[in-house]
């Protein structure tokens, strides 16, 4: 028996040491894994060490347990809040702003610092064995047990490893469990009458026991830990020795042992139990209870036991028959009185008169005779005064049970006709009310919805982190919030909705859930949007169009907008005009203000279209189109005038520049006419002075009058050189006029090319110049105006010619693809036939390249008396290369030559022409 009992007290110690240390060991880690959460989610950051400070005084508050709260940094910062053997908060820090000192601050409960308490240097979170151990181990630990850092005193860490996004360390968070309190828990078990209980490592190394002895010593101010083999308790110091001779080496103890050994003779009763959480922990539960303990209580209790059985017994034989009768009466009287004040008859007088003679009985039962009638007087009060109250009670009740389901239906009907989405969320954040407008929103009916997780529901899968960190604030935190967000319906459709949250509390302020009231705002979103880009392309068009867009009130006190053009066509800021309106009349020319502002009286009518002139401040005038209309309202009367002002100086001055345009186009086609009345007056007397001249030199050679034939030839060829120019100014007034014609014909270019060469050859030649002719051999055929193309070469060549002397000018034809035209052109303009002069003389200066397609253009005075010239030839071939669809280009260079390139189509169409 004594075996059983000893072996129930220690299972029963060691079951409890077991509950207590385990509920005291998981606060920590579970503590660190809600601190890790919140720095992940940004909740929390590790860089504000003011928001980890007052966080952190906050938890070391909820949670008792705890007495230390502390992150450490990579970049070797610190921030601990610690709770005092007195309840009081003390901050501890080290980061930079300190130097990298350890500093203990009394602290408010808020955990904000009022007075520093010890500054001690040289402190580095980073080798303290809390952070070594996490950032080894990768995941979360206990630390070996160390002494702390300040004070002499045995702590233990749960510590953790914080990682970024990228899985860098950033630091360690951790908790502290003070050995003392497992000591003082130890102490508080009774274990017998001297008993005792400890907690050693593998090692050998006390925890904690159940002693006012600290497992560790103080030595040079330092907590130093002892062996539980040298502990000062004789039972704790036997029972590890016993036990490290037992099993050689604590750490082969692999299960829970009840086993008992000897101290001077006397049995004690043993168990040791493994204590380990997967962390790291790996602890023994020491119980040991002297025989002694249980041996002598159970004899004592045996001796006197005995003794009270028999006195007892003689005691009750001797009074039990002589009082038996004197007690039983008057209490079976007792019996039917309180049997009738059960049936509810409360006048026990009345029922029992024997009762009132046990009433004035001065023993025990007389007393308790009177106390039986006061208490049936009591009790008829009491019943009487309670079903008076109950009546009451029910009365009210039933009132407010009526009261409570008019305002539940009430509220179920606000709630289910309202046309906002209501929501009831539970501590899981799953649907736990759903009403119609939510089932209209989303599309889920309240069976579908209820019970389902928020962020599996409704929410897309790019917001889930975000409504995630929402729901962990609403349940960490009470208040409410509201914001806009995307959602998805039922059918897949993302849609925008506006949400209201508040938490619920029960009567103890403690969270319960959330309310959320929701409505789609999709369509009011999209509306807003397209109202914002609207006014956006208003603005962009106001503030950018060259015209001046204004708004007026219809009595034209009040310039509603104008836009930023004003300034340039008004010479008005719109900052003026918004504040003196009036100064726009000041801008407009004084000749026109009269007339304009009463054409102003016309906007309303929307006929106001008037042309004025504004005196800008550097006296110029501009010429300005206003026009305005009237907008009305749904009522049909006008609230503002609408009008655009716009810059027509440049169109004034247009419709000048094409008088006077108009002006000159008629007096130069009369210019055209009187040259071609006068070219043909002039060429039938100079063909006469040309054919007589050429007569008298036959008669001169026949009558042997050789002197004579030398002027007659000056006079031949003045007339030659006089009729040229008369046909060159012919042609010039004719293509002027518009009067030139094409007359096409099929050629062969070879044989236009013979004709030009036998032509022009001795003038060529004449200067001493060497000329070249490239001819292609697949020319073919050529469709155009066979003496305009003729004329063009043999002007191109005479030029040549002249400019040249002892140089080389070439002639070369080739007949290419016409790569420029597009595909859907005809076939026949699909080749060309391309003409180069060239020669090696004088070239062109670059000044007079842009005008040499100009008439009666040469270049400067000396070249004009050297080599004499119109000036027409080269504006009418290019004039002629333009009515067959072709064109002329030059290259040239000063004293290097020029190359006069023409391309003219291998098939001219009579629509070309012109």
């Amino acid at each position: 028996a004594v075996n059983d009992v000893a072996a129930q007290l220690r299972a029963e110690v060691a079951s409890r040491i077991q509950q207590h240390i385990h509920s005291y060991i998981e606060t920590p880690h579970q503590l660190n894994q809600l601190n890790l959460d919140a720095i992940r989610l940004g909740i929390l950051k590790v860089q504000d060490s003011a928001s980890l400070r007052r966080y952190f005084a906050q938890q070391i508050k909820t949670f008792n347990k705890i007495s230390y709260i502390q992150f450490g940094s990579e970049q070797k910062g610190f921030i601990g809040v610690e709770r005092l053997d007195d309840g009081k908060l003390q901050v501890l820090k080290s980061d930079k702003s300190t130097g990298y000192n350890f500093q203990s601050y009394a602290a408010s409960e808020l955990g904000e610092p009022t007075k520093l308490l010890k500054n001690t240097p040289n402190y580095d979170p980073r080798i303290r064995p809390w952070y070594t151990a996490p950032v080894l181990a990768k995941k979360p630990t206990w630390t070996k047990i160390y002494t702390y850092f300040d004070v002499p005193k045995l702590a233990i860490t749960a510590a953790a490893p914080v990682y970024d996004d990228r899985n860098k360390l950033i630091g360690v968070v951790g908790c502290d469990l003070l050995l003392s309190q497992i000591n003082q828990f130890l102490d508080s078990l009774k274990i017998g009458k001297s008993g005792q209980t400890f907690i050693v490592e593998r090692s050998g190394e006390l925890v904690a026991n159940s002693t006012p002895e600290p497992p560790f010593i103080i030595s040079n101010g330092v907590a130093k830990r002892i062996m539980a083999t040298s502990s000062n308790n004789a039972l704790i110091r036997s029972t590890a020795r016993y036990l490290t001779k037992r099993f050689g080496d604590l750490s082969k103890i692999d299960g829970t042992y009840q086993l008992d050994f000897t101290i001077d003779g006397e049995r004690q009763f043993l168990q040791v139990t493994p204590l380990s959480d997967g962390r790291g922990l790996d602890w023994l539960i020491v119980v040991a209870v002297p025989e002694a303990d249980f041996m002598e209580r159970i004899n004592s209790n045996t001796r006197y036991t005995v003794l009270l059985c028999l006195g007892a017994l003689v005691v009750a034989i001797g009074i039990g028959g002589l009082t038996s009768r004197w007690i039983v009466v008057p209490i079976q009287r007792l019996s039917k009185a309180a049997e009738a004040l059960s049936r509810g008859e409360w006048d026990s007088t009345a029922l029992y008169p024997q009762l009132m003679a046990s009433v004035e009985r001065g023993d025990e039962v007389g007393v308790l005779a009177r106390s039986f009638n006061r208490m049936a007087s009591q009790l008829q009060e009491s019943f009487t005064t309670l079903e008076e109250r109950v009546e009451s009670a029910i009365a009210d009740k039933t009132q407010l049970i009526s009261s409570l389901k008019k305002s539940q239906q009430k509220l179920a009907l606000h709630l289910h006709q309202t046309p906002l989405g209501a929501i009831e969320w539970n501590l899981n954040f799953e649907v736990a009310e759903w009403n119609l407008s939510a089932e209209r929103i989303f599309g889920y009916n309240r069976l579908e919805a209820m019970g389902r997780h928020g962020v599996d529901l409704i929410v897309p899968e790019s917001a889930k982190e975000y409504v995630r960190k929402l729901s962990i604030n609403l349940l960490t935190n009470q208040g409410g919030s509201s914001s806009i967000n995307e959602n998805v319906r039922k059918d897949g459709k993302i849609i925008l909705c506006e949400w209201y949250n508040t938490t619920l509390v029960d009567a103890n302020g403690c969270i319960i859930g959330v309310a959320s009231l929701v409505q789609d705002v999709t369509d009011f979103h999209i509306a807003m949007e397209q109202l914002r880009a609207s006014e956006e392309r208003f603005r962009q068009l106001a503030e950018n169009i060259h015209e001046v867009f204004w708004i007026r009130e219809p009595n034209h006190k009040q310039i509603v907008y104008v836009s930023p053009a004003c300034d340039k066509i008004w010479n008005r800021s719109s900052e003026i005009l918004y504040s003196e309106p009036a100064s726009f009349w000041d801008a407009i020319h004084p000749e026109d203000r009269d007339r304009v502002k009463v054409a102003f009286e016309k906007q309303v009518r929307g006929d106001y279209d008037e042309e004025y002139r504004v005196v800008r401040s550097d006296g110029s005038i501009c010429w300005v189109r206003d026009r305005a209309f009237p907008v009305r309202n749904e009522t049909g009367e006008i609230y503002r005038i609408v009008g655009i002002a716009e810059d027509i100086t440049q169109r004034k001055l247009a419709e000048e520049f094409q008088k006077v345009a108009q002006s000159a186009q008629a007096a130069n086609q009369a210019k055209s006419a009187f040259l071609a009345n006068m070219s043909h007056e002039l060429r039938t007397p100079l063909n006469a002075i040309i054919g007589y001249s050429d007569l008298l030199k036959e008669d001169a050679e026949d009558l042997g009058c050789e002197d004579f034939i030398p002027d007659l030839l000056k006079i031949q060829t003045a007339g030659k050189h006089l009729l040229s120019l008369i046909s060159d100014i012919l042609d010039i007034s004719k293509i002027e006029a518009g009067r030139m014609e094409l007359y096409l014909e099929t050629f062969n270019p070879a044989h236009l090319i013979d004709d030009v060469v036998s032509t022009v050859e001795s003038l060529v030649q004449k200067n001493s110049n060497k000329f070249e002719v490239d001819c292609a051999s697949d020319l073919g055929l050529m469709n155009a105006d066979i003496t305009k193309t003729r004329q063009i070469l043999l002007n191109l060549l005479s030029n040549a010619a002249k400019f040249t002397e002892g140089g080389t000018i070439s002639l070369s034809v080739e007949r290419v693809k016409n790569d420029s035209l597009k595909v859907e052109e005809i076939e026949e303009w699909s080749e060309l036939i391309i003409f180069r002069v060239a020669d090696t003389g004088i070239g062109i200066p670059p000044e007079q390249m842009q005008h040499l397609f100009q008439a009666f253009m040469q270049g400067d005075a000396s070249t004009t008396r050297k080599y004499g010239g119109t000036g027409l030839g080269l504006t009418i071939s290019r004039h002629f290369c333009l009515m067959m669809g072709g064109d002329m280009e030059v290259e040239s260079q000063l004293g290097g030559g020029s190359i006069f390139t023409v391309r003219l189509p291998a098939r001219v169409e009579l629509k070309r022409e012109n």
